[in-house]
């Protein structure tokens, strides 16, 4: 049994050690993006703005990369600055459904009505199983006042998760409409 356990531990140590290594050894951009991804999770979005910099500097075609890079200025309400790093991410790769869910986020939040429903739309349209999507479409429509639309978009929500709080009350603002 102490045999096993030792195995076991070296494993575990041996496994350990290389991710270090290899985390080490990784190109500048790959880490660059690494780091970056983990100061945004982190909640330090000026850092993590930063080091995703670095990485779209180095990687220039990773769509995700520019992705994160939105998401870091988007946190740190650099609001332009997250659309035109959403818009080259969505250049580089028009499915990359999180920055077009993103940038409808944003366009919600700047009240850029028509664009988010645009977005959220077309997130919608490929990811029709995820209530976030009908939520945000809901909310866009809603505050552009179409009823009918919005409604839609809260019942489609409320279906795939009935007990969405924000849906429902999305739904009571309609009818009070």
């Amino acid at each position: 049994m102490l045999a096993t356990k030792n195995r076991t531990g070296v494993m575990m140590g041996l496994i350990l050690a290389m991710a270090v290594l290899m985390t080490a050894c990784a190109p500048p951009g790959p880490r660059a993006l690494i780091k970056g991804k983990k100061l945004l999770d982190a909640g330090n979005y000026d850092a993590a703005a930063q080091e995703l910099e670095t990485a779209t500097s180095l990687m220039p075609t990773n769509a995700s990369a520019w992705n994160y890079l939105g998401l870091a200025y988007h946190r740190a309400g650099q609001g332009s600055n997250a659309a035109v790093a959403y818009t080259r991410a969505l250049q580089l790769n028009r499915e990359l459904l999180e920055a077009r869910f993103n940038l409808g986020c944003l366009w919600l939040e700047e009240n850029k009505l028509d664009a988010a429903k645009s977005e959220f739309t077309a997130y919608t349209l490929r990811r029709s199983h995820a209530p976030d999507g009908w939520l945000k479409l809901g909310l866009a429509q809603l505050r552009a006042t179409n009823s009918m639309a919005a409604e839609k978009s809260f019942r489609e929500a409320i279906n795939l998760n009935p007990k969405s709080a924000e849906a429902l009350n999305g739904l009571g603002l309609v009818q009070l409409q």
